[in-house]
């Protein structure tokens, strides 16, 4: 189902139910009044021992959007609450967009059924990369066409960004 990479909220419902790792989920919201008290609150971050977590928009997947944000810590939240809620507004109401893909009228006609969604994770375990030398989170991503894989690509650490460690594995029958 397209709902698993274009709705993070789908995807770590996915993750779970098959036993996946993630970091922590400390919670999801599809009313912005109930997640914006959660976070004004601090009700959302009763269960978090380390930060920073994560505000992540789960109907915006498209890094252009720039729908995460870390928090790193609840002082923070108290002391940036205008701006956090200003963030919330902004993303709550923003429709993705693939704007930078071929494939743009397609996808968006898939993510128009996408409800607007909000998720509060915690921080990732690290590991070591030796090609930065240092401690980094590291992430999967999976290129789908036509439901199936075709790309898939780990990143780790800021530098990801840049390629300078990205690990690319190919299909061998695609």
């Amino acid at each position: 189902d397209f709902r698993i990479e274009k709705d993070k909220c789908a995807m770590y419902r996915f993750l779970k139910r098959n036993g996946l790792p993630t970091p922590p989920i400390f919670g999801q919201w599809s009313d912005k009044s109930k997640f914006l008290s959660a976070l004004h609150t601090g009700s959302v971050f009763t269960n978090t021992t380390r930060w920073p977590v994560f505000i992540k928009f789960c109907h915006l997947t498209q890094g252009s959007a720039y729908s995460t944000r870390a928090i790193p810590s609840l002082k923070y939240i108290r002391d940036s609450w205008a701006e956090i809620k200003e963030f919330v507004d902004e993303k709550w109401a923003m429709r993705a967009d693939d704007l930078t893909r071929p494939w743009r009228a397609d996808s968006n006609t898939l993510t128009d059924d996408v409800l607007p969604g909000a998720l509060v994770q915690g921080p990732a375990d690290q590991t070591y990369s030796p090609v930065l030398k240092k401690q980094v989170a590291m992430e999967l991503k999976v290129e789908v066409l036509w439901g199936r894989a075709y790309l898939a690509s780990v990143l780790s650490g800021t530098d990801s960004f840049r390629g300078t460690d990205s690990l690319l594995y190919r299909r061998k029958d695609g």
